[in-house]
């Protein structure tokens, strides 16, 4: 019900400082307001156009596609916007307008950065939140270095878990060194890359030849780096091992006590290797007393521009350069998804110091890892349907997304958001 006309309406829309664009289900642009046209640099002809033609990339074409509200940022107009999106439905349902607002975070995007910046710079080798190289600044992050902190007190062997390139190297190392185990060894192991043989010969050493990394890491923390590509022999071995706190290295046949904490970090697959018998799940709760899941790059976008910063004064001082980079750019990289995460974007930071003509870092898709410009189909297929397998196994194996994403080791959104991508109805 309405005490005011529609005359009166669409001169209070006009007035607004909000741009407001109005379409129909099919994209045709049926209304601008004059803050739309002024915060665009569009002309009022755009009415009785369809968006595709004016905006291609424009996020109400992707919201009408999708049949979704969504929300966009922009950044070819001169500025920085974000484009807000609801769909107006009838009785049945259907589409029948978008409503989009508009709006200029130009000024708000450069302030933040500039805090961030100065905030940096203050602090010269250490943002707020990077301890030991980890940069905590997206609440995501910071709440798992507090977890970090918390486990580091304790004597407990522990699984990180998270896709490669997240960190779990460098948290692997954090946790050893706010414990009290800091000024012993820590070791790592890189599992999987040798043979069956060779990997007992590095964990448990020979007899009469080189200590094993057990021995060299006696008293402190042994990390066993993406620990689901173990032999399942030595598997075997290492179980007996942390039963008894003893081990026997190869030939040999009295068995060595042991103090060792063990840190274990895997792909987010290793509970798919438990269901089909190529590890251990006796192995995996021993080592997995407590555990950790590192969401990927994308899930914790504020981590993003303080990473940035702290890679490019890396790399200037590795170069001897004074490299900057503009609002623009950050901007473009935060938005950026990173499928390889933390070493994706420092090798595309270093890329742009490396190869940039201009003290000013512009983001191209030339920055882009090379796995990702080479798109490698028959990889990405594979790779999406065996994804979309392990979504529906763990579908039937456990009753709601939650339990799907602890089985997983990945985090609940992930698991929501996988499942909408591949049409996996959630219907529990």
């Amino acid at each position: 019900m309405n005490l005011i006309s529609n005359d009166v309406i669409v001169k209070c829309l006009n007035e607004s400082h909000e741009g407001v664009l109005i379409s129909d289900s099919r994209g045709i642009i049926l209304y601008v307001n004059n803050s739309y046209l002024n915060i665009t640099r569009l002309q009022a002809d755009i009415v009785g156009k369809n968006m595709a033609s004016v905006i291609p990339s424009a996020t109400l074409i992707k919201a009408l596609q999708q049949g979704q509200d969504l929300t966009g940022i922009h950044t070819d107009f001169g500025a920085q916007l974000v484009s807000i999106v609801h769909l107006i439905r009838n009785q049945n349902g259907e589409v029948d307008y978008a409503m989009v607002a508009v709006y200029d975070i130009t000024e708000v995007v450069a302030l933040n950065l500039e805090i961030a910046k100065t905030h940096y710079d203050a602090k010269h080798k250490v943002y707020s939140g990077i301890d030991g190289g980890l940069i905590a600044s997206d609440p995501v992050s910071m709440s798992i270095m507090d977890s970090a902190r918390r486990m580091a007190l304790s004597d407990s062997n522990i699984m990180l878990m998270g896709e490669s390139g997240v960190g779990k190297n460098a948290l692997a190392d954090y946790i050893h060194q706010n414990s009290n185990r800091k000024d012993k060894p820590f070791v790592t192991a890189k599992c999987g890359i040798l043979s069956e043989r060779e990997s007992g010969e590095a964990i448990f050493g020979r007899e009469g030849g080189k200590p094993g990394l057990l021995q060299q890491a006696e008293s402190g923390t042994l990390f066993l780096d993406e620990v689901g590509n173990l032999p399942f022999g030595i598997q075997t071995q290492l179980i007996q091992t942390l039963e008894n706190n003893t081990y026997t290295p190869v030939d040999g046949n009295e068995p060595i006590s042991f103090h060792v904490r063990i840190i274990a970090a895997s792909n987010s697959d290793i509970r798919v290797r438990i269901r089909n018998g190529t590890f251990r799940d006796d192995l995996y709760y021993r080592l997995a007393v407590l555990s950790l899941v590192i969401p990927p790059l994308r899930e914790r976008r504020g981590d993003i521009v303080p990473m940035s910063l702290y890679f490019l004064k890396e790399f200037n001082q590795k170069y001897n350069t004074e490299k900057t980079i503009p609002t623009n750019t950050l901007l473009y990289l935060r938005e950026h998804d990173w499928p390889g995460n933390i070493r994706e974007l420092q090798n595309a930071i270093e890329r742009m110091v490396v190869l940039s003509e201009s003290n000013e870092l512009l983001f191209t898709p030339s920055d882009i890892s090379t796995l990702e410009q080479l798109e490698i189909k028959p990889l990405k297929e594979s790779h999406a349907e065996s994804e979309k397998q392990m979504l529906l196994d763990a579908k039937e194996l456990y009753k709601t997304t939650r339990k799907m994403a602890e089985a997983l080791g990945v985090s609940h959104s992930t698991v929501v958001r996988k499942m909408k991508k591949y049409g996996i109805a959630s219907d529990r």
